[in-house]
């Protein structure tokens, strides 16, 4: 121990003894101190190993790009498992019947008549739906396979408003 410095000192042979019994061939530096570990060089890479990571690379792509495909090429089309035509009574302010119970799958085909004194129409979403019935006549509307809960309506200028409405309701399975 340096009396001055307070630092145990370390003598080259203190130094020699503990190299020794290092795995790993150690340098010293100059103030007597072992140097890290030398960085193992890697062996390097041989062409099959090459090929095969290559390979495995591509397969992965390959699958991920296939499944893609298979994912957004599968039919989404419903299942018919019913047709069923229901006939439906337009009035003022009102639907009848109301709700109307289907079952899932069912494909749905709305006979609408205008049995009121005005203009009337019914609509399944923004944008399908009749022209405008008039009184004493009827309209078809096919609404497609049932696959969940749905409002019809009649879309003349406030008559929604004024509760002309009707839920259908999936039922059953």
């Amino acid at each position: 121990m340096n009396p001055t410095t307070g630092v145990q000192e370390r003598g080259v042979d203190d130094v020699a003894e503990q190299v020794e019994h290092q795995t790993e061939p150690y340098m010293v530096s100059p103030t007597g101190d072992p140097a890290p570990p030398r960085l193992r060089r890697r062996r390097p890479l041989t062409a099959p190993a090459f090929l095969a990571g290559v390979t495995l690379v591509w397969a992965a792509i390959l699958a991920i790009l296939f499944g893609a495909v298979f994912l957004f090429a599968v039919d989404r089309t419903p299942t018919v498992l019913a047709r069923e035509t229901i006939h439906i009574e337009l009035s003022e302010y009102q639907i009848n019947p109301t709700p109307i119970e289907v079952a899932p799958g069912t494909e749905i085909t709305f006979v609408a008549e205008n049995t009121g004194t005005a203009q009337h129409n019914l609509f399944i979403s923004s944008d399908t739906g009749t022209d405008r019935i008039k009184p004493g006549e009827s309209a078809t509307l096919l609404a497609g396979v049932a696959e969940g809960n749905y409002v019809i309506w009649c879309d003349v200028k406030g008559h929604r408003e004024l509760g002309m409405e009707a839920r259908v309701v999936v039922t059953g399975g």
